[in-house]
């Protein structure tokens, strides 16, 4: 038995549903039964009875979840504690900031911890946290894929980040200002969900905002597309290169950079490590 993955046996309990549980679980529904089937041929036992689409706990199932669940949070701790204390691996989502600045300056003052970083999909990193294969991930705040996991996890904040308006030289010239840029070109972004609060925003500011947006999966894809002056994006002041154009905007937009940590089993490096960030922060 997996216990590295035994969340999957808990969201299919919690949602009554594979479909619902895979979901959340940010995996294939074929991959949640097939996780089931093995795990009740392991036990020798049917944990769940199925009516249709809607699964119920067995009796057998009923026990094994109540038995699990201390048995998962010793494991846990017991990870924790055998985890070098003089490392920590850390996930990134994103690679738009240009420094990340109270990081930098924990790892020169704390020589003595090595700091690892892995580059995946939000999705990837969210599996390699909860299975204690990193301590933290390093994301934006405006993204969604770690919310529904917030009765497992805290959000730590480290700082804000200015953002702008940018486009190319080529679109400006084209549409003559800012707010027809905005009117008539699309919003290039990476993050569906910052959409609607942009929109909202710009039309505060600018009296106009877009009708139509460009969704791209990667940063640079991002780049490319707003240096051929096919729309405007929302970035990171400093984030971008020089040639295109930036306008200031007002504190209505603005990201967040946090940390995304377990709510237990965290290593004592890593607890140095939201120490350091809350004094940083309180100075």
């Amino acid at each position: 038995m997996d216990l590295d993955k035994i969340h999957y046996f808990f969201a299919a309990a919690e949602q009554k549903n594979f479909t619902h549980a895979a979901a959340r679980c940010h995996i294939a529904q074929t991959t949640m039964s097939k996780y089931i089937a093995t795990l009740e041929n392991d036990l020798g036992v049917r944990l769940f009875d199925r009516d249709g689409r809607t699964l119920c706990l067995t009796e057998a199932g009923e026990q094994f979840l109540a038995g699990m669940k201390p048995i998962v949070r010793q494991y846990k701790t017991l990870c924790g504690s055998l985890k070098r204390q003089d490392r920590i691996d850390l996930g990134v989502v994103t690679t738009d900031y240009p420094r990340f600045q109270i990081i930098e300056s924990f790892e020169r003052s704390h020589p003595e911890i090595s700091m690892f970083y892995t580059f995946q999909k939000p999705e990837i990193l969210l599996d390699n946290l909860l299975g204690d294969r990193i301590d933290a991930i390093l994301a934006p705040d405006l993204l969604n894929f770690y919310k529904p996991y917030l009765d497992r996890l805290a959000t730590v904040m480290i700082e804000e980040i200015p953002v702008c308006l940018v486009c190319s030289q080529t679109l400006l010239s084209r549409h003559e200002t800012i707010e027809n840029v905005i009117a008539n070109a699309p919003l290039i972004t990476k993050a569906a969900e910052y959409v609607d609060q942009s929109r909202d925003e710009l039309e505060k500011q600018f009296g106009t905002s877009f009708t139509d947006t460009i969704v791209v999966e990667e940063y640079p894809k991002q780049l490319f597309l707003l240096g051929l002056g096919r729309g405007f994006a929302i970035l990171p002041k400093g984030s971008f290169d020089n040639e295109l154009i930036q306008t200031g905007l007002g504190h209505g937009l603005y990201e967040h950079q946090i940390l995304l940590v377990k709510k237990e089993g965290r290593s004592e490096a890593l607890e140095q490590l939201l120490s350091y960030i809350d004094h940083e922060r309180k100075c």
